[in-house]
């Protein structure tokens, strides 16, 4: 394993156990990150130097989907809003993702991708807020794989 992909807080592989999406969360960043100023993650992404694989950047207000590629060289860049994306794992009205420590964020991460690799097609298609993720290819690369989580 490349010692890149050690540092990412989730790495995903698809059912033949190739690495398919690395996800970085980050609870508190720097600069809140919106789809008008990007700059601070492409930096995140290019950290990882991994561009065969699709790269998710977690933060309480967004979700960064970069598809497989050299950034600005095919790689897309996909923005969600994370407390649409994650309010089935999580009441986000009673607990703001804003209050969650990196810990707890990571593990709804967890949870929401545990759940989604397991989904059909036609289940995420129906829910708006999930789309994405078939639209894009993600679901296809990660389903019926394996997650592995970070030790904290």
């Amino acid at each position: 394993m490349n010692d890149l992909h050690l540092r990412s807080d989730i790495m995903v592989y698809s059912a033949d156990q190739q690495l398919q999406l690395l996800v970085e969360v980050k609870a508190r960043p720097l600069h809140p990150v919106n789809e008008l100023d990007l700059e601070w993650s492409y930096e995140v992404r290019s950290e990882y130097g991994h561009f065969d694989c699709y790269f998710l950047l977690v933060t309480p207000e967004r979700m960064l989907l970069f598809t497989p590629g050299e950034l600005g060289k095919g790689s897309e860049v996909f923005s969600a809003d994370s407390t649409a994306v994650l309010s089935r794992q999580l009441d986000t009205n009673r607990f703001p993702l804003r209050q969650l420590d990196g810990v707890e964020l990571a593990s709804l991460v967890y949870s929401w991708l545990m759940f989604t690799q397991f989904k059909s097609e036609e289940e995420l298609l129906a829910d708006p807020n999930q789309q994405w993720v078939v639209k894009l290819g993600l679901h296809a690369a990660i389903f019926h794989g394996d997650i592995q989580q970070e030790a904290a």
